[in-house]
């Protein structure tokens, strides 16, 4: 397969499946506030059970633990840095929710971003190396942006940013896969240990990004604690049966 089409087809895949994540949050949006925010919650369980159960093990299987905690060490303070450098920017707002809730959305996308990068790296080594595995290394890709783009969504749907917008930052934020795939169709799995460090990297701004600055506000907020930590469960364990049902479709580890 030519590279350009490598790029053009890892790029599409991204964008869709965080279109579909997107377009099913801005349905959930005419709901009242009180069950988005627990629909909030929710996303954070399904986003933390993606990183735990998946992303984490890849990591430390392609590079070991020291490239991994350098990887989400080095997220977790670009993250921080981030965080504070978007205080010294005030766009205008509606009020303070609809800031906050704004940030939220661009730091996480900046973060989903940071992740799609090494899942490009695995498309294109694989459509180059390995095109009889392609098929199903697809189909994950594109539903593992799914739960991606229904994290990225509900911020922007409580922040009442309109649903264009949303498909401009999914485009934006799809980019790095096709660039992704750029580099594994030209490097193949010859850096598993860049790819580990790569996905330290993403762990570190997600985990951040997620507790900091979208779970850890309306918890403050939450008056109902306890079913704040139910919906929060009920997401880590719809997340767990989803990769269950992802592993249907045979796919090589990033790198491979």
């Amino acid at each position: 397969m030519e590279v350009w089409t490598v790029v053009g087809y890892g790029f599409f895949l991204g964008w869709v499946g965080m279109n579909m994540g997107g377009i099913l949050a801005y349905s959930l949006g005419r709901f009242e506030q009180e069950i988005l925010h627990l629909l909030v919650f929710m996303t954070v369980g399904a986003l933390y059970t993606i990183v735990f159960s998946q992303i984490l093990p890849e990591s430390l299987a392609l590079g070991g633990f020291g490239m991994t905690i350098i990887g989400f060490a080095l997220g977790a303070l670009f993250a921080f840095w981030l965080e504070s450098f978007s205080h010294h920017f005030h766009l205008p707002t509606h009020s303070k929710k609809w800031d906050a809730f704004m940030k939220s959305g661009f730091l996480l996308a900046i973060a989903i971003g940071f992740h799609n990068f090494p899942s490009g790296i695995a498309l294109g080594s694989t459509l180059t190396h390995s095109p009889s595995l392609a098929h199903g290394l697809s189909i994950t890709l594109m539903l593992h942006n799914v739960p991606e783009g229904i994290a990225l969504g509900i911020p922007l749907v409580l922040a009442e940013i309109g649903v264009f917008a949303f498909f401009l930052i999914s485009t934006l934020v799809a980019i790095p896969i096709g660039l992704g795939a750029y580099a594994g169709s030209l490097f193949g799995h010859a850096v598993p240990g860049s790819v580990s460090l790569l996905l330290g990297f993403s762990i570190g701004t997600i985990l951040y990004v997620t507790y900091a600055e979208i779970f850890l506000p309306l918890w403050e907020r939450e008056k109902r604690k306890g079913l704040g930590i139910i919906t929060l469960l009920v997401g880590g364990i719809l997340a767990y049966f989803f990769l269950a049902l992802l592993h249907l479709f045979p796919a090589p580890h990033h790198g491979s």
